[in-house]
């Protein structure tokens, strides 16, 4: 009897200590990961709109003098679907075919949007990539060549190209 006692309430301790302490401490530990995550998504939303502002402000500074430029040589909206009809069909010309080709978010710049273009084509520098680059530099679509790499295939005299373009549009 001596020992019962302090066993059942050992027991009973141990007992309530699972059915009840366990879980509490579980959903406080989830409560205290909600409340960080909390936390941090209010720096962000404080950043984001801090950066929002410094935009804004920015874009005001810019002078309706350069919009008017910038909005005759931009266009006023872009067609992500006819630039690679162009491509596509510019490339036809020679006899090449594109292979993936990958489209970014767009970056947003003052008064113009920036939209980044990826794609890659199998050709053989001497004549079919040569003039594609050349036609593809004198069509009338703004863009820059923002990264091009060339990889030799195994065996063979044909290269693989992969380019990274910005075209523009006005914002």
């Amino acid at each position: 009897m001596k020992f019962l006692i302090p066993s059942i309430l050992i027991a009973l301790g141990i007992f309530i200590g699972v059915v009840y302490v366990v879980p509490q401490y579980e959903a406080l530990t989830v409560r205290l990961a909600d409340r960080e995550e909390f936390s941090l998504s209010q720096e962000k939303i404080q950043e984001t709109q801090q950066k929002y502002e410094e935009a804004i402000q920015w874009k005001d500074t810019i002078k309706q003098s350069d919009i008017r430029r910038l909005s005759e040589i931009l266009p006023a909206d872009f067609n992500n679907v006819q630039l690679l009809l162009d491509i596509t069909n510019l490339a036809g010309t020679h006899g090449i075919t594109l292979g993936p080709v990958i489209t970014d978010t767009p970056i947003m710049k003052g008064g113009y949007v920036i939209h980044p273009l990826a794609f890659s084509f199998d050709a053989e520098y001497s004549s079919d990539a040569k003039e594609f680059m050349v036609d593809l530099e004198q069509s009338l679509t703004m863009f820059d060549v923002i990264d091009m790499t060339v990889v030799k295939k195994a065996d063979t005299d044909v290269l693989t190209y992969t380019l990274t373009i910005y075209t523009y549009a006005l914002h």
